[in-house]
């Protein structure tokens, strides 16, 4: 008898490697496809086993009837049944690395669902299995299609499911290399990293960078690479990038953010494989937080620097410092000592304040986050810092319209006073762009607040003309 394990209300489950041959395989398939459109959760359970059994010994005839399993087996991913959703995402993933490119006709079917799960943060067993289901398709799969159906969910209206796409198209440049400036979907991936630069979310922008930074260190002409990401993104986006690159440490000048993660073509999903790969991106994360605390400490010359940053670049450093304390006293007088600084030094470049007061305006502390917001608003009656919206607004839009539907009564009417500064000092062609994205790919209630914002601005293009 084969091994088996308890999967939950009685439920069990047979690891890949205990999966016995089919007797008769057709009608195997058979009666796994009939059971699967059963009412019975038993018998869509029996129904994944006797796939997953015909995956590992007999896939011809899966390969067979792929389009039609899928479609059924997506509808066990969402089920309310966490058993048999669990049981279906794990089908799929044993899908992926046994049928292989026999899968790609079926990506775009299974994905939407396996990423809805993924982004399902709350309930770590389905997410780990969803993610180790996207794992096995980035590497099974044909890497161009794979791209394509993950740029599906680029705008899903979840930040989670966002940042779970580019997360994963960072493991698919990694799996890549350098073929990934050849795919035709190349220019949608860089109009993509490009809004995600801009996200309110920090998460979604770490991501970005470390798809612009993979994409760097894969390049193989680094000034090629430069001078087309110039002509792919805004000027913002650019603007942003450059600083990325130039932050990122590394002894050739070509920033190298390692992802661990590289099974083999053959490797079955598994728990230990899973738990090494975890071990590889914790150490990839210190490795990441040591090199960040060096370029702290040594600081290299910066765009900013090159636009006419400022001279006071040790006095700078100690700001930034206390501005990511843990402490929140410290935070708050970073801000103060950076807006000091800025009436003292006319060198300061204005985008690089309001890129640091944009991190605190979404602080986790409120004192934090309405003095930030103060602070910019200040800002905005600056000749200096208005001259230069077309490059800071990307930076400022995203978390000052968050913060307007914040909870804190006090955060949202000192948001509400930044934003109406922003409207009145800044012409509204230049923050049209970042708050139609926001009304695109936010959620609803963050959608409420940047809409009133598009209808504002709106009506001041209407009176300008």
């Amino acid at each position: 008898m084969s091994p088996m394990r308890n999967f939950g209300c009685g439920t069990l489950y047979i690891p890949p490697g205990n999966l016995s041959p089919s007797r008769n395989p057709d009608r195997d398939i058979k009666t796994a496809m009939s059971k699967l459109k059963s009412k019975q959760w038993n018998e869509n359970l029996t129904a994944m086993n006797l796939i997953r059994k015909l995956c590992v010994h007999n896939r011809e005839v899966v390969t067979l009837n792929t389009m039609d399993l899928c479609r059924d087996i997506v509808k066990q991913v969402n089920s309310l049944r966490s058993q048999n959703s669990r049981l279906a995402i794990m089908t799929l993933s044993l899908m992926f690395s046994t049928l292989g490119r026999d899968m790609e006709q079926a990506m775009n079917t299974v994905i939407p669902g396996l990423m809805k799960k993924a982004g399902e943060i709350s309930n770590e067993f389905l997410c780990s299995e969803a993610e180790k289901a996207l794992c096995e398709m980035v590497t099974h799969t044909n890497s161009q299609k794979c791209l394509t159906a993950l740029l599906t969910q680029a705008t899903n209206k979840s930040p989670t499911v966002r940042g779970k796409v580019a997360y994963f198209i960072t493991k698919l440049i990694d799996e890549t290399g350098s073929k990934i400036f050849q795919f035709r979907e190349f220019r949608r991936l860089m109009e993509v990293v490009g809004n995600y630069l801009n996200e309110g979310s920090q998460s979604i922008r770490d991501s970005a960078k470390n798809i612009i930074i993979n994409l760097n260190r894969h390049s193989p002409n680094k000034e090629e690479f430069a001078l087309k990401m110039k002509s792919m993104l805004t000027e913002q986006q650019y603007f942003k990038m450059i600083k990325v690159l130039e932050r990122s440490v590394d002894s050739e000048h070509s920033p190298k953010i390692k992802h661990r993660w590289s099974p083999s073509s053959g490797r079955k999903s598994g728990t230990k494989t899973w738990d090494e790969y975890r071990r590889c991106e914790s150490r990839s994360r210190l490795e990441n937080k040591r090199r960040t605390n060096q370029s702290r400490e040594y600081p290299q010359k910066s765009i900013y620097d090159e636009l006419g940053g400022t001279k006071n670049a040790e006095e700078m450093m100690l700001i930034y410092k206390d501005m990511e304390s843990t402490e929140w006293t410290r935070r708050v007088k970073g801000i103060k000592d950076l807006m000091s600084l800025m009436k003292d030094d006319n060198n300061v470049h204005p985008t690089e304040v309001v890129d640091k007061l944009c991190e605190r305006i979404n602080d986790s502390n409120s004192k934090v986050s309405i003095f930030a917001l103060q602070s910019v608003e200040s800002l905005l009656h600056r000749e200096e810092v208005i001259s230069h919206a077309p490059v800071w607004a990307g930076l400022a839009v995203p978390p000052l319209i968050q913060n307007l539907a914040a909870n804190n009564t006090s955060v949202r009417r000192a948001a509400n006073s930044a934003m109406d500064s922003l409207l009145q000092s800044t012409h509204p062609s230049i923050l049209l762009p970042h708050v139609s994205n926001i009304v695109s790919y936010s959620n609803s209630r963050v959608k409420i607040s940047a809409l009133s914002q598009l209808n504002a601005l709106v009506r001041k293009m209407a009176d300008k003309k």
